[in-house]
C-alpha cells in the first residue's frame, strides 16, 4: 500500500465539465507530471508511465496552471501495489526496466501501447 498526492479540480466538477467529459477533474501527482486518468489505481502503467494522452507534464502550461490555480484541492489516495511495482519503488533499477519491458505491448488507457507511443526503447526488448 502506498499513498499518492491527488489534485482535485473543484471548478471542473461544479461547472459540469468533468461530467460532460470536457475536462479532467482528478490529477495524480507522478513527480515530473500528472496523470488525469480517473482510474489510475487500475492502470498497469501507473509506475512505468507510458506518457499517454492522459499525461500532463508539470512543465507544460496546463501543468503549471494546476499548481497555482484556485479551486484545486490536494488530497492523498492509497494504492495497492503489485510485487513488481513494490520492487520498482524500492529503487531496484532492474525492476523498473523489467516492469517497463513487460508493459511495452500493454495498451494504455487511451489505447496505444508504449511501443506505439514511442516511449519504449524497442532495441532493448
Amino acid at each position: 500500500m502506498r499513498t499518492i498526492q491527488v489534485l482535485i479540480d473543484r471548478e471542473s466538477i461544479l461547472t459540469g465539465a468533468a461530467a460532460d467529459g470536457e475536462q479532467p477533474w482528478k490529477y495524480y501527482d507522478l513527480g515530473e507530471g500528472y496523470c488525469s486518468y480517473d482510474f489510475f489505481a487500475k492502470c498497469p502503467h501507473r509506475l512505468a508511465c507510458a506518457r499517454c494522452p492522459f499525461y500532463v507534464p508539470k512543465t507544460s502550461s496546463r501543468g503549471q496552471l494546476l499548481a497555482v490555480r484556485d479551486g484545486i484541492d490536494a488530497m492523498l489516495e492509497q494504492l495497492n501495489l503489485t510485487d513488481d511495482e513494490r520492487e520498482a519503488l524500492e529503487g531496484d533499477p532492474e525492476a523498473v526496466t523489467a516492469l517497463a519491458a513487460r508493459l511495452a505491448d500493454t495498451p494504455t488507457p487511451a489505447g496505444p501501447t508504449p511501443r506505439e507511443l514511442g516511449t519504449t526503447d524497442t532495441s532493448s526488448l
